[in-house]
């Protein structure tokens, strides 16, 4: 009687049709938006390949062409056009830095060494060119080029200078990625950039200012193909995103609505599906957040600016919270009904004492039943009619609002979605507005 009474909630419905299983919500990525990503990146990753095949672009570009493509895989164009941007230009920033400054090293660190011995080395280099050439009968040059990267040129002077302004010109770069974490691809590529001056830098014979430009130029190549793949395919601007995110949860926000209807039919509802719905809003709406900061910045055209983009997520943020408060009522409520049918499970007639010897021992089994027996004193017959009463004059009186509610919830998302989708066709936008 008690659980009849108390958890009239969580009647009974008919059998639900089994759902259509589906993949982890980490591992869909099989929509429209997701696939016009990968298509976007793949694009722009295919482009960069094809150009290591071809020979006068590979002569020109150099043997690091590969490294275009390598960086579209660190920063692939699958984001908004401006965060993008940004992305790249501290890529391309911590490159140039760390070009700079090994230039500066590398004046420094020849500084060091007298004209004399330079000139010395050189001409022994000559000589032991020339003997190699005799021996091998390739050109001296190319003998020449051997013995400077078997470190013919070396001198620890020269070498102590390039790897303490070196270590350096890296812990400086590292403090900066402690200090702001975003800052991370600007450190990886500038390391990498100071790491070919300090292993060629002290073999060189000469200054040589073209040195980083071997992994500069593709990784400029690769931005410039990242950036053009950004604007060509399915481009997508700051408050383009920030609508989208918004109509989402405009429309999820309709989920307390249905089921506050289905707690007043006397329908159950899945505690699992309350708290997913919850979830779900609170997940898209904190994705929304990182964003706002973009739109007076970006590169776009529509009817809102960034301000009305703006005090549109005030709005959206006050019916967000309210739905919340009621997905939090119906799953303290579930909870509470389901608590009450655990106790209601003890038998009546349990006496309140140690367990027996057939009997298990559970953690709260007292509990358990001083609480059944303290719901059944307070039980009364009539409560369960007066609330299935209450309950249907309740649905009776709140249906219309609730219809109102949910046809304004669709026709506020619809709105969104026909700002947010029509921003060069006015004329196609006052139709559906019209509509």
């Amino acid at each position: 009687m008690a659980s009849q009474d108390y958890a009239s909630d969580s009647q009974d419905e008919p059998p639900k049709p089994p759902q259509r299983k589906r993949l982890p919500a980490w591992l869909d990525h099989f929509n429209a938006h997701d696939l016009k990503i990968l298509f976007r990146c793949w694009a722009a990753i295919w482009i960069c390949t094809i150009l290591i095949f071809i020979q006068p672009v590979l002569d020109s570009i150099g043997l690091a062409a590969f490294l275009g493509g390598i960086l579209l895989f660190i920063v692939p164009p699958a984001s908004i056009l401006f965060v993008y941007l940004l992305a790249a230009l501290s890529l391309l920033l911590g490159m140039c830095l760390a070009w700079a400054w090994g230039l500066l090293t590398m004046k420094a660190a020849f500084a060091t060494r007298p004209d004399s011995t330079t000139q010395a080395k050189l001409g022994a280099l000559q000589q032991q060119a020339v003997a190699a050439a005799n021996v091998t009968g390739m050109a001296p040059v190319w003998e020449a080029q051997i013995l400077i990267h078997d470190g013919f040129m070396l001198d620890a002077r020269v070498t102590a200078v390039f790897y303490v302004m070196g270590c350096a010109f890296i812990y400086a770069l590292a403090r900066l990625r402690c200090a702001n974490p975003k800052l991370i691809v600007m450190q990886i590529f500038g390391t990498i950039v100071t790491d070919i001056f300090i292993l060629v830098g002290p073999t060189l014979p000469r200054y040589m200012a073209s040195l980083a430009s071997v992994l500069v130029k593709p990784g400029a190549i690769g931005i410039g193909l990242g950036t053009a793949c950004s604007v060509l395919f399915f481009p997508q601007s700051t408050s383009y995103v920030v609508l989208s995110q918004l109509e989402r949860v405009i429309r999820m926000t309709d989920k307390a609505l249905d089921s506050t209807r289905k707690r007043l039919a006397d329908q159950s509802v899945s505690l699992g599906e309350l708290r997913a719905a919850r979830g779900n809003i609170i997940a898209v709406f904190k994705a929304v957040q990182p964003t706002l900061a973009f739109p007076p910045l970006d590169f776009s055209r529509g009817r809102w600016n960034a301000d009305d983009v703006q005090g549109l997520q005030a709005r959206v943020r006050e019916v967000m919270v309210s739905s919340l408060y009621l997905l939090d009522f119906h799953i303290a409520r579930t909870r509470a009904a389901e608590k009450h049918e655990e106790i209601a499970k003890a038998q009546p007639g349990t006496v309140i004492g140690p367990a027996t010897e057939k009997e298990e021992y559970e953690i709260g089994r007292r509990h358990r039943l001083e609480s059944a027996n303290l719901m059944n004193a307070f039980q009364r017959p009539e409560n369960a009619a007066l609330r299935t009463k209450t309950r249907t004059t309740m649905l009776q009186t709140t249906s219309e609002v609730l219809e109102v509610d949910s046809r304004a919830i669709k026709l506020a998302a619809e709105y969104v979605n026909a700002v947010n989708s029509c921003r060069w066709i006015r004329n196609l936008l006052n139709l559906d507005l019209n509509h």
